[in-house]
């Protein structure tokens, strides 16, 4: 009776059929195989699919196309196997969801719009940037902009001497967590702030998430 070998692959035991245990350890040693297109590699998925023998999330299929490392585990998508990275980078973006003119008293938010990742099994570093259109009703007005994320902000000023401005904020997020990105307008003079903003593309928050070693 074969058993589990501690690095993964069914390996067979004494008195196992010697050709049926080599091809069950071979499926299940997580080899890279490597091709030369995406289409090749869901080919051989969609054979080892139909044999019986495709591959799961506790046993995926390895490929190399080019020096890019991707694994299937049996997922589909539009009836084709999902290929995936072995580095998968997270993104998202928001436009401002707050137009027209906003009136803030001195140390008062206003949120413009969340940008939401959805959580990962690993711990990642992110990179947040915001950007805002907008206009101070007087010379001596001024607003910042800040983004959040996860308890780390990053600000800057719209002053009176133009009419756009971007912030931005670098972060670890750890493992199966949900980074909490937002953009925030704050009253920043010691009067308030009235400005006149958009919400389009040139308001907008992005952000991108990359894996990352435990630190």
């Amino acid at each position: 009776m074969a058993h589990q070998h501690i690095k993964g692959p069914t390996v067979p035991d004494a008195g196992d059929r010697i050709i049926e245990s080599i091809d069950k350890m071979v499926s299940t040693s997580g080899l890279v195989r490597a091709v030369a297109t995406t289409d090749e590699a869901r080919n051989i998925v969609k054979a080892a699919q139909a044999a019986g023998n495709g591959p799961t999330a506790g046993n995926p299929m390895y490929f190399l196309v080019h020096n890019l490392l991707l694994s299937s585990a049996g997922e589909t998508a539009g009836g084709l196997p999902v290929l995936r990275p072995s580095m998968t980078v997270d993104f998202a973006t928001a436009n401002s969801t707050v137009s027209g003119v906003v009136e803030l008293n001195a140390g008062d938010y206003k949120k413009l719009c969340d940008a939401r990742i959805e959580a990962r099994p690993y711990q990642r570093v992110a990179f947040a940037i915001g950007s805002l259109w907008g206009v101070n009703a007087t010379a001596q007005q001024y607003t910042d902009l800040e983004v959040w994320m996860n308890g780390i902000k990053g600000r800057s000023r719209l002053g009176s001497w133009d009419d756009s401005t971007s912030a931005h904020c670098l972060g670890v997020i750890p493992a199966n967590t949900v980074p909490d990105c937002s953009m925030w307008l704050l009253g920043a003079g010691p009067n308030g702030t009235k400005v006149t903003v958009s919400a389009d593309d040139w308001s907008k928050l992005s952000v991108l998430a990359f894996p990352c070693p435990a630190l």
